[in-house]
């Protein structure tokens, strides 16, 4: 898949705030992968986009950014339902998506590490 992947990655970051050179690294892929590897890149980079602007917001006790989160998680999630991007969503969204709406996730993921450079560009 070496090439750019706008429409790919905006299906995944378009809820994430990054900045367009933020997009662009990430829309930038130079090795063959899978859409499945992919995806899980995407989202990893998403997860810890959004856990960073998570952790701002409660500390900042920003009630409407929080609300905003939420619902950029849950509107991400639908957007990669029955596609090629559906379990990254699954094994790392949606347990991001627990977590900030105080739910027990099923499974439990560190969203500070092995994050993309591209995601710390918001």
């Amino acid at each position: 898949m070496p090439g750019v992947h706008d429409q790919l990655a905006n299906r995944v970051l378009a809820n994430v705030g990054l900045s367009d050179t933020g997009l662009l690294d990430a829309a930038t892929t130079e090795m063959p992968t899978s859409a499945d590897s992919y995806g899980f890149e995407l989202f990893q980079g998403a997860t810890c986009a959004w856990y960073a602007e998570w952790t701002n917001a409660v500390s900042n006790s920003d009630t409407a950014v929080q609300a905003a989160i939420i619902a950029a998680v849950e509107s991400t999630i639908t957007t990669n339902t029955g596609t090629d991007f559906e379990r990254a969503a699954e094994m790392l969204a949606t347990p991001l998506l627990d977590t900030i709406s105080g739910r027990q996730p099923d499974t439990e993921n560190d969203y500070t590490q092995e994050c993309p450079d591209w995601a710390h560009s918001g």
